[in-house]
């Protein structure tokens, strides 16, 4: 297979590894202030299913199109990872500046 259809492949499923993080980011962020354990696990199983999905997606695609799977697999597995962190990162100085704002009375 040629060169450029693996690099191809592995940009591809990068960007759909940080398309499937941002959503995971997002459904984290709606949870954020909630109580109830209840949510926090649907939270959790929907970011997995999230994960899943992606990662389905990718085998099919390759296998249906004849693209190289380890480039999709691993590419979308990092997009996940590396990407994953970068918007944890991001909720975790939003949730600080957000307890530093109520600690200082709104002010």
């Amino acid at each position: 297979m040629e060169w450029y259809i693996t690099a191809l492949t592995a940009i591809g499923g990068f960007a759909f590894g940080t398309l499937a993080a941002y959503i995971n980011y997002r459904l984290s962020r709606s949870r954020i202030g909630s109580e109830s354990l209840l949510a926090v696990m649907a939270t959790n199983f929907a970011r997995l299913l999230v994960d899943v999905v992606a990662l389905t997606a990718a085998f099919l695609v390759s296998r249906k199109f004849d693209l190289p799977l380890f480039a999709a697999l691993i590419s979308v597995a990092v997009g996940l990872s590396v990407c994953g962190i970068a918007f944890l990162k991001r909720l975790t100085n939003e949730i600080k500046a957000n307890d530093a704002y109520d600690k200082d009375g709104g002010e």
